[in-house]
């Protein structure tokens, strides 16, 4: 989800792709930017309190057939390491790219303003109206970016989302009819969004190239390599040896930010982040190839949405 004075935009910056740990759903939900999964809709996917509304890997569509990697051998991740971002071959054709969620923001934007205006309001001078989507780091294998646990601890840092626009600013009527506003922006795009929001073959790539990660050979060893690093720290794991234990959550922000970085650290130092992201990309790779024709309707179906996105960028309104 995206702040918006306090309220959602509700756009989905990440879709609940894998089952997540509790600790890795708190971690997520510990952020108000980017890693909530809120949609467009108001529909919650992951819950934020209690137990985690973690969906098993099939919840969401059924999984495709396990694929071979040993032809994409020389295909490799790119990992910026301060920012905790990758480059995945699935990148181009995913909803939740960075530069689709901005065009997806800033459509919305643009009919809430215009509906604000109809109503006697000025638009709000924000500079969020022009601004990219930042991505978060990718948490799908634990964290990595050193620097990012090392200041903010399990946290995502300020900078990453869409920035929120100050409603509070522009006082009472303005705040007053803005969430209608937004709400019936949404309702105007509707059908985009629920494409966007569905389980599509983008979405089932993604979820099943991580389960055969984690499910492989080589993936299981590279995760035991950080497991044993991180234990060698005195950091304590779950049952699991993959997530961080969740009681560090209720322990001192210090605390937290030293079993973070002790996780980031032997990520990093046991290549097994590297190793991990490669696998995942061999494997976007080899899922691609067998769903060319799927791709390529959801690749059409994705201009179609673009163009009309555009449109309402442009004019304001939706055709």
């Amino acid at each position: 989800m995206v702040a918006v004075g306090g309220r959602e935009k509700g756009v989905a910056a990440h879709r609940p792709a894998l089952r997540e740990s509790t600790l890795r759903m708190k971690r997520i939900c510990m952020s108000i930017i980017a890693g909530a999964m809120v949609t467009a809709l108001g529909v919650v996917l992951v819950s934020c309190a209690g137990s985690p509304g973690d969906p098993e890997p099939n919840d969401a569509a059924s999984s495709l057939p396990r694929v071979s990697i040993d032809e994409f051998a020389g295909v490799t991740a790119h990992l910026d390491f301060i920012a905790g971002t990758v480059e995945l071959p699935l990148a181009s054709l995913s909803t939740q790219s960075a530069p689709y969620v901005t065009r997806v923001n800033r459509a919305i934007d643009a009919l809430t303003d215009s509906c604000m205006q109809q109503k006697g309001f000025l638009s709000p001078p924000s500079p969020d109206r022009n601004s990219e989507f930042a991505e978060s780091e990718n948490r799908e294998f634990g964290q990595w970016s050193v620097s990012i646990a090392s200041e903010f601890g399990f946290a995502l840092p300020p900078n990453t989302g869409h920035p929120p626009t100050d409603t509070l600013a522009l006082g009472v009527p303005y705040n007053a009819d803005f969430p209608g506003c937004m709400e019936d922006a949404k309702q105007q795009l509707i059908d985009s969004l629920e494409y966007l929001e569905a389980p599509n073959i983008d979405f089932q790539i993604g979820r099943d190239a991580h389960q055969f990660v984690v499910e492989s050979t080589e993936g299981r060893e590279a995760l035991g390599r950080r497991a044993e690093c991180i234990e060698q720290k005195g950091v304590i794991l779950d049952p699991n040896r993959i997530e961080l234990s969740e009681q560090y959550l209720q322990q001192p922000p210090e605390t937290q930010i030293a079993a973070a970085t002790a996780e980031a650290e032997c990520a990093v130092s046991t290549g097994a982040i590297q190793e991990l992201f490669n696998l995942q990309a061999r494997y976007q790779s080899a899922l691609m190839r067998d769903h060319e024709a799927a791709l390529e309707e959801h690749r059409t179906r994705m201009d179609q949405i673009a163009r009309t996105l555009d449109s309402v960028i442009r004019e304001g309104k939706v055709r």
